[in-house]
């Protein structure tokens, strides 16, 4: 699926039977962008709204900012780690990389849970 040129640079070279290959890595890179453009965009929104107008500064949007932050840091740091997976079904990161999509999956969510701002703005109200 890949030359290399006589300078050494890489080529993508998409032959009849590696299109489909091809495809599939196109379409999961373009479907992740997506997700975490949307993201992103949606969450910093969130943030910087709510940063700015000082008459949103209460206690229930920081809870929603706390939600928006802890997405971001997920969707920023275990994201593009899960596309890596999936496009070559092996762990080519190495142990930092590791270690830090562990702990940010496992104990960012754990300690971060989203239900507990959502239970307290629903009792604040």
């Amino acid at each position: 699926m890949t030359l290399r040129n006589f300078q050494g640079h890489l080529r993508f070279v998409c032959t009849a039977d590696a299109r489909s290959v091809c495809m599939y890595i196109f379409v999961q890179v373009a479907l992740y962008s997506v997700i975490v453009v949307t993201s992103l965009v949606g969450n910093g929104g969130v943030i910087c709204i709510v940063w700015r107008e000082k008459h949103m500064r209460k206690a229930t949007n920081y809870f929603l900012v706390n939600l928006a932050a802890c997405d971001v840091i997920v969707t920023s740091l275990c994201t593009w780690v899960h596309l890596v997976g999936d496009l070559t079904h092996d762990w080519l990161l190495g142990a930092f990389f590791c270690k830090l999509n562990s702990f940010v999956q496992g104990e960012v969510k754990k300690k971060v849970n989203p239900l507990t701002p959502i239970v307290a703005i629903s009792i604040q109200i």
